[in-house]
């Protein structure tokens, strides 16, 4: 009977979770050492900062 069930919401937190690991699966240049270090290629980063700065332009006040 449990597929009777609707699947749990999930929480602000959960979903905001979810999407930083969503994020962060999207990184070529992610690395993790044995030791739990993570690298991560700079230019990516401000490659994908960049990008998002110009989908979300629309959304920021012009000055004036």
């Amino acid at each position: 009977m449990g597929w009777f069930r609707k699947p749990r919401q999930l929480t602000y937190w959960e979903r905001r979770e979810q999407a930083f690991i969503d994020a962060a699966n999207k990184l070529k240049t992610l690395h993790v050492t044995p030791e739990g270090a993570v690298y991560i290629d700079p230019e990516e980063i401000r490659e994908q900062v960049i990008a998002a700065r110009e989908n979300l332009k629309q959304f920021v006040a012009k000055e004036r």
